[in-house]
């Protein structure tokens, strides 16, 4: 029995050993925006016609914005007129590992029913700093945005729509103390839990779920 404990020790101090050293990879390769070159490199997506037509709409109209998180780190969005004097805006998020011209082709869509958009980059993506945060930092940078919003705009009712990872930033968001010019939210996809998506991740990468019971 002694015999049987100890191989049983051994080999979860060897799991434990294992989970430990690689943690630090998992990290970097999900979370620290140096490592989405590698990602980019390894898991490119072919190319989207309709994601291309949408940067070219989007290219000439933006207008960048740039304000600062609570702790400082500096953030940056792309904002869009409305077609006519308006009040009528949008927010709106990107997903995991992408840029706020991923959200061209719905901001298109709301300046043709009379929206402005305002784009922005999540922390870690695009030109904003930071680590990837999956939404919950990021729904304090969009209490941000729609407060920068608002006080260029003050007579702006402002919708909210993210898409993956923006949509489980839109719905943290909806925890929070919303001001009331925010009138809805669109959440398309959002991630069930931190969990399903972490685990969802490993799967798509072809590395051993089993890493992340």
């Amino acid at each position: 029995l002694a015999v049987v404990l100890a191989s049983i020790a051994g080999v979860l101090a060897a799991l434990a050993a294992l989970l430990f050293a690689t943690a630090p990879y998992f990290y970097l390769f999900a979370l620290e925006p140096r490592s989405r070159a590698f990602i980019t490199r390894r898991h490119a997506l072919p190319p989207n016609p309709e994601l291309e037509r949408g940067r070219r709409w989007l290219e000439p109209r933006a207008q960048h914005m740039w304000i600062r998180s609570q702790e400082g780190l500096l953030l940056h969005a792309c904002r869009v007129e409305p077609p006519e004097p308006a009040a009528l805006w949008v927010i709106c998020l990107h997903g995991y590992t992408g840029r706020c011209s991923d959200m061209a082709g719905q901001a298109q869509q709301y300046s043709a029913m009379g929206y402005g958009a305002l784009l922005p980059d999540l922390r870690g993506h695009g030109s904003s700093q930071g680590e990837i945060g999956m939404g919950w930092p990021d729904r304090r940078d969009l209490l941000l945005w729609i407060r920068a919003l608002h006080e260029r705009y003050p007579a702006a009712r402002i919708a909210l729509h993210g898409v993956s990872m923006g949509a489980a930033t839109v719905l943290m968001a909806a925890g929070e103390d919303l001001p009331k010019n925010v009138v809805g939210i669109a959440a398309d996809c959002g991630y069930s839990s931190p969990r399903a998506i972490i685990r969802k991740v490993l799967k798509d990468r072809h590395l051993p779920v089993a890493l992340y019971p």
